[in-house]
């Protein structure tokens, strides 16, 4: 598994939306939609697990830079802390 850093979608984007982004180019594992832990706001990134290197290549080549309602995406490799 391979896990994706995203930030910069538009503050309206929820997991679906995400999903559905992602999904029409590679098969997305599982998405992780970050929230504040007492007030349930989003904090504007997002995880998502990808099954291979080849996939998270080609999310990275697609998304990365793109503009999407005034907000620039930024998608990455995650960096493992431990």
């Amino acid at each position: 598994m391979v896990k994706l850093h995203v930030v910069g979608f538009p503050p309206r984007f929820g997991e679906i939306e995400l999903l559905e982004l992602f999904s029409h180019h590679v098969t997305v594992d599982e998405l992780y939609l970050a929230t504040d832990r007492y007030t349930g706001k989003r904090l504007g990134y997002a995880f998502v697990l990808l099954r291979d290197t080849v996939s998270a290549n080609r999310a990275i080549q697609v998304f990365n830079g793109i503009w999407i309602e005034r907000s620039r995406m930024r998608v990455r490799l995650a960096i493992n802390n431990g």
